[in-house]
């Protein structure tokens, strides 16, 4: 019998203030973390939470001029602690919020330091709108 191999769950969420339907509203629990913690309650997986070295802003507008400037300089914005080992982990579920039409720039730092080959990644995201 070949041996289950592990599956990570590795997420970038951020609470604070955010834009909601043409207002703000202040989260408690980013939405990202909320789809993480309904996934980490259904299946086994290890779970490691991507943060900023340096964490960004409660408040939205500094949030967005923030991205515009890592986005614009290609930033590679440093992660907090030790990304986890790789090995024996054959499927990774990675997620994040989508922040002006793309992930935050923390997720190339993330994907530019994991050895990701030979694994399957199954990408999730939220996104905060204006309404339809």
């Amino acid at each position: 019998m070949v041996p289950a191999s592990r599956v990570l769950l590795a997420y970038f969420s951020r609470a604070g203030d955010n834009y909601y339907y043409s207002e703000r509203t202040n989260l408690e629990i980013g939405n990202t973390q909320v789809v993480a913690e309904l996934i980490s309650s259904a299946i086994t997986v290890d779970v490691f939470r991507i943060e900023a070295e340096d964490p960004y802003p409660a408040s939205y507008q500094a949030t967005v001029d923030r991205n515009v400037a890592e986005r614009n300089s290609e930033a590679r914005p440093a992660i907090a602690g030790v990304i986890p080992s790789f090995e024996g982990c054959g499927t990774v579920l990675l997620g994040s919020g989508i922040w002006n039409v793309r992930p935050p720039m923390i997720m190339r730092t993330f994907v530019d330091h994991a050895d990701l080959s030979g694994t399957a990644i199954f990408p999730f995201v939220t996104n905060g709108v204006s309404g339809l």
